[in-house]
């Protein structure tokens, strides 16, 4: 799945994976941290776990 914030809601396991190599696997709020948001997907995001684990796409990684 390609959808970031599907993933977060819906999957209890995400493996990201970037240039051919596995980056990071566990549950979506310990993988999708800062540095594989800004570094794999270029983008800024908050993921939240109240009331229900959701992300909001927060705009562009700098640099």
């Amino acid at each position: 799945m390609h959808d970031l914030r599907l993933a977060v809601e819906y999957c209890d396991t995400l493996a990201v994976m970037h240039d051919g190599r596995m980056i990071s696997i566990g549950p979506p709020a310990d993988v999708l941290d800062d540095a594989v948001l800004g570094g794999v997907f270029g983008i800024r995001a908050a993921v939240r776990s109240t009331p229900r684990l959701s992300m909001e796409i927060l705009g562009l990684a700098d640099g």
